[in-house]
């Protein structure tokens, strides 16, 4: 159970994430979009080694997320603009990281 990540899942994952965020930032987003970007940001924060005092990355893309959802509601679209692109990028490259050295025990119990 030490053992690391299966490369090919990893490169599966991080496409996904990629994807959703690439599809919601050209106005193409849906619902399934956000929620695999929620699950980045969760999975990333439960994750990382970090103290209360270092949640600003995750609390700062949720915060995103949550505005796309309530545009979402009002029937606006879901696109976010370039301001508020940039923490939910910030949180993909932070999960790239850990995917690559993330042992399968630790991911499975994020």
């Amino acid at each position: 159970m030490l053992l690391p990540l299966p490369a090919a899942e990893v490169r599966r994952m991080s496409l996904k994430n990629h994807l959703a965020l690439a599809v919601l930032c050209a106005g193409r987003g849906t619902i399934e979009q956000l929620a695999t970007l929620l699950n980045v940001v969760f999975v990333t924060h439960f994750l990382c080694d970090c103290g209360p005092d270092d949640i600003t990355p995750y609390t700062a893309a949720e915060d995103v997320l949550n505005r796309c959802t309530r545009r979402a509601e009002r029937g606006e679209p879901l696109t976010p603009d370039a301001s508020e692109a940039t923490p939910l990028e910030r949180v993909i490259a932070i999960h790239d990281a850990q995917l690559a050295s993330v042992p399968v025990h630790r991911y499975l119990g994020a």
